[in-house]
């Protein structure tokens, strides 16, 4: 099972026309990962929750399946203030940072890879 980098993830969202817009400016690269992982592992997912062609919720789900060639499932979002920008992928950077706390970590490990 090949591991995503970073640069790849960079250039998959510079490179690739997408039908759902962001509504953040950037994604954590750690979590992106570890939602890359268990994807092809067959692990499924909640549906992306979107607004106004924006997403409100599920940016790192969305690379991950996008990247994958996996169909991505939506639901209706609820609107929010922040859904008024209007960013680009193409503005989207790719952080090493950690979004997820460790109590995060371990609850996603144990409910999806144990």
């Amino acid at each position: 099972m090949p591991e995503i980098t970073i640069q790849e993830v960079q250039d998959f969202l510079l490179k690739n026309k997408f039908h759902l817009k962001p509504n953040q400016r950037e994604v954590s690269f750690p979590v992106i990962k570890r939602i890359h992982t268990r994807l092809q592992k067959g692990k499924i997912f909640s549906p992306i929750k979107v607004s106004d062609d924006k997403i409100i919720d599920g940016h790192h789900r969305f690379i991950c399946l996008s990247i994958l060639g996996i169909n991505v499932e939506e639901v209706a979002g609820g609107n929010n203030l922040s859904v008024k920008n209007n960013f680009q992928w193409t503005e989207v950077r790719v952080v090493s940072d950690d979004y997820d706390s460790e109590e995060e970590i371990q609850y996603y490990f144990q409910k999806y890879d144990l």
